[in-house]
């Protein structure tokens, strides 16, 4: 589980567009390990947490990956070779 949330987290911060990307490293440490250690300390916090409901925990995650995913750029990449 550990290492889901590393590469997860190695992913998040590696997919974000060069806007979201930006605007993370301004909010982030230089170091790009510390970013990553950053995102995952975060979601051990809320994983950790046994008073948060299932609902909860799951926006809480969703708004840490919104912090380094842009999805809507990923969804446009992973289909931009599709025929269609």
């Amino acid at each position: 589980m550990v290492a889901s949330i590393a590469l997860a987290a190695l992913l998040a911060s590696n997919a974000a567009s060069p806007s979201t990307a930006r605007a993370a490293l301004q909010d982030s440490p230089a170091d790009p390990m510390a970013s990553v250690k950053s995102v995952i300390d975060q979601t051990f916090v809320v994983f950790k947490d046994k008073q948060i409901a299932a609902a909860d925990r799951e926006q809480k995650l969703r708004a840490i990956a919104e912090t380094r995913f842009d999805f809507q750029e990923m969804a446009r990449s992973a289909v931009a070779g599709w025929p269609g």
